[in-house]
């Protein structure tokens, strides 16, 4: 049995988070944390208190791994037109999210992430 080398990983300026759900989601937040650099902006999806209850969690996983907290915002929809366009806004080197499974034609909003991101997703 070979054994599995762990990827080795850098920190990168500016990451966003895009946080699509209504409780905090930990598995994105351990990524974001993980290729965290100078900054990180998490930015929600307009749930009704969605921050109050996001920010408590995003504080401890980055003060756990000795990070500074990162930005929080909402987003103003949940669309992709949104992402995108805080995207172009926050100007990240790393944009990371979960894949659109819940949402209509998944694969098409996949592709257009992938295309009009205007960085590494």
């Amino acid at each position: 049995m070979r054994a599995v080398t762990p990827i080795a990983t850098s920190a990168l300026g500016r990451v966003l988070l895009v946080h699509t759900g209504d409780h905090p989601e930990l598995d994105l937040l351990d990524w974001a944390a993980l290729f965290a650099g100078e900054e990180t902006t998490v930015a929600a999806y307009p749930y009704d208190g969605v921050i109050s209850s996001l920010s408590p969690t995003v504080r401890t996983q980055f003060e756990a791994r000795g990070l500074a907290a990162p930005k929080l915002r909402t987003l103003p929809e949940t669309d992709l037109d949104a992402v995108i366009e805080v995207a172009r806004e926050t100007r990240p080197d790393l944009l990371v999210m979960r894949h659109p499974r819940a949402f209509h034609q998944s694969g098409a909003l996949a592709r257009r992430i992938l295309s009009e991101a205007p960085c590494s997703v």
